[in-house]
């Protein structure tokens, strides 16, 4: 009794996998269901479904990607920001203490 499988460990040959596609709408036909469905392999809107939730997952995950680097970019300018102000008073005292100074001088 032959069911398509060879025993042991032979290997299939390129007939034999083959023959197991070309039967698949056969084998719907007759069973009325997918193989993948009897023999407890996902069905296709099951794959459907969970690529779907992968690529929701994988756009969550780029969205908190985006979010964090724009959110180290703002850090980051923050803290520029923060820096030139510093730079520019002490720009402006230099410049308040330079004409107090020429003041004195002309008077």
């Amino acid at each position: 009794m032959t069911n398509g499988r060879t025993g042991g460990n032979e290997p299939r040959s390129p007939r034999q996998l083959l023959g197991n596609i070309v039967n698949l709408p056969n084998s719907i036909a007759e069973h009325g269901t997918p193989p993948g469905e009897r023999d407890g392999l996902p069905s296709v809107s099951d794959i459907t479904s969970q690529r779907n939730r992968s690529l929701a997952q994988a756009s969550l995950d780029a969205s908190l990607a985006e979010c964090i680097r724009l959110e180290s970019d703002r850090d980051c300018f923050q803290r520029a920001e923060v820096r030139v102000r510093e730079q520019l008073q002490v720009a402006v005292r230099k410049t308040a203490r330079a004409i107090e100074g020429t003041k004195r001088t002309n008077r």
